[in-house]
C-alpha cells in the first residue's frame, strides 16, 4: 500500500513539474510579443523599465508561492548570499536588457 501511495506522490510531482514547464514555455514565447506592445516602436516604455518591472514582478510572485509552499526552506544559506547578489545580474538582469534591447 505504501509503494502505490509513494509512485502516486511521484506522478503527482512530475504532471506538476511538466505543468510548471509548460507555462514557463508559454509566458518565454510571449515575451516577445508583450516586449513589442510595451515598446511601441520607441513611444512606448524604456526597455530597461520593462526588465527592472519583468524581474521585480517575477521575484516577488515566485518568491512568494515558493516560501507559502516550502517556507523556510527555500532560503539561502548566509555564505551563499554574496554568490548569488553577484551571479544573479550576469544570469537573469543582464540577460533580459539584452533581449529586450
Amino acid at each position: 500500500m505504501a509503494a502505490q501511495g509513494a509512485e502516486e506522490g511521484r506522478a503527482r510531482a512530475r504532471l506538476e513539474g511538466l505543468v510548471a514547464l509548460l507555462f514557463v514555455q508559454l509566458f518565454f514565447g510571449l515575451s516577445g510579443l508583450f516586449a513589442k506592445l510595451a515598446l511601441d516602436g520607441g513611444r512606448g516604455y524604456a526597455p530597461r523599465a520593462i526588465v527592472v518591472w519583468r524581474i521585480g514582478t517575477g521575484a516577488l510572485v515566485l518568491g512568494s508561492l515558493a516560501l507559502a509552499r516550502h517556507g523556510r526552506a527555500v532560503l539561502l544559506p548566509r555564505r551563499d548570499l554574496l554568490r548569488v547578489l553577484w551571479l544573479a545580474p550576469l544570469g537573469v538582469a543582464v540577460n533580459q536588457l539584452l533581449f529586450i534591447e
